[in-house]
């Protein structure tokens, strides 16, 4: 906290922090929430071999987390917020696609 910061409160029950400190919180925790939203339906996903219509759930319910988030974290305009949760949406359909005929012929 800089002396600047100081001087602006003397209420003890106010506490200013860093704002680097919280910068640096706050790309931890999206960085984390990001890998969570792409490994961790993806990781899901292999495992739904035979389940269709869950693996479809898993899919609609992700990608609603993934637009909520977005739009609260950031401050995209709403177009950028759709272009973003299609691609994400995608990437997750194709990851469907491609994986888990695989997973159901080996297994």
């Amino acid at each position: 906290m800089t002396k600047e910061q100081r001087e602006r409160t003397d209420a003890p029950e106010i506490c200013l922090r860093s704002s680097h400190r919280v910068d640096v919180i706050v790309r931890a925790v999206l960085c984390a929430t990001t890998v969570l939203l792409l490994v961790g339906p993806s990781a899901i996903l292999l495992f739904l071999a035979n389940h269709s219509i869950l693996k479809m759930v898993l899919i609609s319910v992700f990608t609603a987390l993934f637009a909520v988030l977005l739009s609260i974290s950031t401050k995209g305009k709403r177009h950028e917020i759709s272009v973003a949760t299609a691609t994400y949406c995608a990437v997750l359909v194709v990851f469907l696609c491609n994986i888990a005929p695989n997973r159901a012929s080996s297994g």
